[in-house]
């Protein structure tokens, strides 16, 4: 690995919302382990989400030489929200969801100040804070995007984002959609899907978090190569974006869980349907999937060897891709290996600068 004068420094920038900072606190474990330094920047209430996975990393690094993880607290920025509502699964309606999204893009100012305050080498930042990427860049600090998401799903809304297939496809909300210019056929029900033409507003947030991830330096992905290696070779080649697979990031604390239904069922076949069928956010109606329908499919489930046999298979590679010499030990340490390369670069530029 390349020669650093210290170890090098990662901000990490969760979006409010559980299942998205769950997963960073975990990224942010393994690269300290690896001998990062890494900050998280969140507020008050999300600080406490995370502290305990926090505290048991910095537990498990004393003594090894591995730097602790820091979490870096701002205030919420007050949109009227009730005291204590500083995360998306607390919001109860749409009024609370744009005020949400207001005091979000608010953030912006607290995370400039601290890449201000801080020499920082790189930023991790959700997919959610499209703005980081310009944030990041008036400070000559690289972006990363992240999202917890598999690369099948990130493939998918670029599709979609980039060809908009609902356009010409049938106005019927069973009418099966096809996803242009994926490694593999995939067809997804049109009332599955977001639509411009109903959603504008959510249509041009996604449009525009799109063009900044395609702006960053890099996207990571809480996946590894054996399970996804065309969407990596898609995003490499097709794409053209650098991306490192660096997970499942929650081995590192013994818990998993995620996935979209469609790379689960239809790429994988290591899971069953259970006809989820609308595309509803977290405030909105969804569709109920009858109690008989789920027990219905978990049976189908725990009666199927195959099934198993590659779930069980999975899991085996999945842990192998997080030890020492497993794809995703490898994708960290390759992404380290840049960021210093980056570094001793942009110190050349800075000292040829200084003697003119």
């Amino acid at each position: 690995m390349a020669v650093r004068d210290e170890p090098l420094h990662i901000l990490f920038f969760p979006f409010l919302a559980s299942g998205h900072l769950i997963p960073i606190a975990h990224m942010a474990a393994l690269f300290a382990g690896r001998g990062v330094r890494c900050t998280i920047l969140t507020t008050p209430v999300n600080a406490a989400i995370i502290r305990s996975a926090v505290d048991r990393a910095n537990d498990a690094f004393a003594g090894t030489g591995s730097p602790a993880i820091d979490i870096a607290v701002v205030p919420f920025p007050d949109v009227g929200l009730p005291p204590g509502v500083e995360n998306g699964t607390a919001l109860a309606s749409q009024d609370d969801r744009d005020k949400f999204y207001q005091a979000v893009r608010l953030l912006r100012e607290p995370f400039d100040r601290f890449l201000a305050d801080h020499r920082t080498d790189a930023v991790v930042s959700d997919i959610f804070f499209d703005w980081s990427v310009d944030a990041a860049a008036e400070r000559g600090v690289p972006r990363i995007a992240f999202l917890g998401s598999s690369m099948f799903a990130r493939a998918c809304s670029d599709s979609m984002l980039r060809h908009n297939p609902l356009e010409n496809a049938p106005d019927d909300p069973d009418a099966l959609v096809l996803l242009p210019e994926l490694p593999h056929r995939v067809e997804l029900r049109r009332s599955q899907m977001l639509d411009p033409a109903k959603r504008p507003w959510h249509w041009e947030f996604f449009k525009s978090m799109n063009a900044a991830d395609q702006r960053s330096f890099g996207e990571v992905f809480n996946s590894f190569h054996d399970l996804e290696r065309d969407y990596v070779k898609h995003f490499q080649k097709t794409l053209g974006r650098r991306v490192w697979l660096v997970g499942p990031v929650a081995l590192a604390s013994k818990d998993m869980a995620f996935n979209n239904e469609t790379l689960v069922v239809e790429q994988l076949k290591v899971g069953v349907s259970i006809g989820a069928k609308d595309y509803a956010s977290g405030i909105e109606a969804h569709e109920v999937i009858a109690g008989e329908v789920i027990a219905e499919s978990i049976q189908r489930l725990m009666e199927s060897d195959a099934i198993q046999k590659k779930a069980k298979d999975l899991g085996l590679k999945a842990r192998s891709a997080m030890e020492k010499g497993g794809s995703s030990y490898d994708d960290v340490g390759r992404l380290m290996d840049e960021l210093a390369a980056r570094r001793s670069t942009v110190k050349v530029v800075e000292d040829i600068q200084a003697s003119c």
